[in-house]
């Protein structure tokens, strides 16, 4: 564990408090009991409020805290990581793995280089890169979930250095 990493839409930003996100949750549920004795049954909306109650109930689930915890890690496991936002997204997919999440998705822009490609790509890009997915892919295998994980690294350039 090194820098305060977070995933947005996963931790409160200060502003709010849990009973804030308590209320709003609760009016929006009564505002969609109104919505539901107004109009017809509609199985497209019924679809997306079960959706929206999932996606609820698993965000603020302890089961998810616990999974998205990277501090739970030992630094001894962490520390291959680094501090970069790329290699604490990478700690965050072997937790989410370990704890059971049959996908995880992993975004990491900036190949847009334009000019000076090389360089641009030998001290930006690729350092985390490499950081990060040597150290996925030691930690999936410290955890025993190698063998049984695919790991897929694509990218939308093709242009060389």
């Amino acid at each position: 564990p090194g820098m305060p990493f977070s995933v947005r839409g996963m931790t409160l930003d200060g502003s709010l408090t849990v009973s804030d996100v308590e209320r709003r949750q609760m009016l929006l549920e009564d505002l969609d009991q109104r919505f539901h004795a107004i109009e017809d049954k509609n199985q497209l909306v019924e679809g997306l409020d079960r959706f929206t109650e999932q996606a609820h109930k698993i965000i603020t689930s302890p089961k998810a805290k616990v999974a998205f915890d990277t501090n739970r890690e030992s630094s001894s496991f962490a520390a291959p990581f680094g501090e970069t936002k790329f290699g604490q997204s990478c700690l965050l997919a072997t937790r989410l793995v370990e704890h059971g999440v049959p996908f995880v998705t992993i975004s990491y822009g900036g190949w847009d280089t334009h000019r000076d490609n090389w360089n641009a790509l030998k001290n930006k890009q690729l350092p985390p890169l490499d950081e990060g997915l040597s150290a996925l892919f030691t930690g999936l295998e410290q955890k025993g979930l190698l063998d049984s994980t695919a790991v897929l690294v694509t990218g939308e350039f093709g242009r060389t250095p």
